[in-house]
């Protein structure tokens, strides 16, 4: 405890004042390094969370246009989405859920290769990321051969298929030398 009676261990994150003494509109945090988020978490986080936002939707696409919302009576039973129980939101049609899961996924693969590109990436972060790349990856090839399949040709999103099956394998041996690496086992 300094003469103040304050802890000098505890970090200072009071609203800073401007230079005559009186209070700023604009309330300033002091921000220390510590508490900041590392880049590569963030860009994790953000591609991951995308990536499950595209699976809700893709689980909408199964859902038959007869289906309608819930009435407003709370008395009547409703399926609710069992991977997300604790939204009231019910199962609910819509006719454009496979394009923007598709949208979806394509956006977390190019956030996880900006985040690839972080020269500050550990090894083990290295494989993290290729590996869900590989994964989410591996389902837009799907979907993209499903709907050349179908006729409805989804080049549209400006996927390249050759090279996108190039990167996740790329990726995805990397991730698999940088592991066998560490563990000595291949």
């Amino acid at each position: 405890m300094d003469a103040g009676g304050n802890n000098p261990t505890q970090r200072d994150k009071r609203p800073a004042n401007s230079e005559n003494g009186s209070s700023s509109s604009h309330k300033r945090v002091k921000v220390e390094q510590d508490d900041v988020l590392p880049d590569s978490a963030l860009l994790y986080h953000f591609a991951y969370s995308t990536w499950q936002c595209a699976n809700r939707h893709l689980s909408q696409t199964f859902i038959p246009a007869s289906v309608q919302p819930i009435p407003s009576d709370p008395s009547t039973i409703h399926l609710t989405d069992p991977l997300h129980p604790t939204t009231s939101k019910p199962y609910e049609p819509d006719a454009r859920a496979a394009e923007k899961a598709l949208s979806l996924q394509i956006l977390a693969i190019d956030t996880l290769k900006i985040g690839l590109g972080l020269s500050s990436l550990s090894d083990t972060e290295r494989v993290t990321f290729g590996l869900l790349l590989g994964k989410i990856g591996i389902q837009v090839v799907q979907a993209l051969r499903a709907g050349n399949r179908k006729g409805k040709g989804k080049e549209e999103k400006g996927v390249d298929h050759q090279k996108l099956l190039h990167d996740i394998e790329e990726r995805v041996n990397i991730s698999v030398r940088l592991t066998c690496h560490h563990i000595s086992v291949c």
